[in-house]
């Protein structure tokens, strides 16, 4: 949770322990191609809020977004479905593709 909201895509740093590290490659590409497609609807009904400063992929230190979608009880950054889900197929957890609606 973060400011009351539940989070997805937030990942493990030296300066966010809490957080769990992103695993590439748990999904097909088909797989990955339909979450980015649910994500992608979510995200225009979602408030697009700006952040401090750039967030960096903890796979390949690229710059990934400054921004975080809100939608009702969710919270997800700006990047998490093209860099994490499409490109890198990690596996978003069972409550986001729940709340996406992904049936497996």
């Amino acid at each position: 949770m973060l400011n009351g909201k539940r989070i997805e895509g937030y990942w493990y740093s030296k300066d966010s322990p809490q957080y769990p590290k992103p695993i590439a490659h748990q999904l097909t590409k088909t797989q990955a191609k339909q979450i980015f497609d649910l994500i992608k609807v979510k995200e225009q009904e979602s408030e697009l809020i700006y952040t401090r400063g750039f967030s960096r992929s903890r796979i390949d230190e690229t710059v990934v977004g400054t921004k975080e979608y809100h939608h009702k009880e969710w919270l997800w950054p700006e990047g998490f479905a093209e860099h994490y889900v499409l490109k890198y197929q990690v596996k978003p957890s069972e409550d986001f593709l729940k709340f996406i609606g992904w049936k497996e």
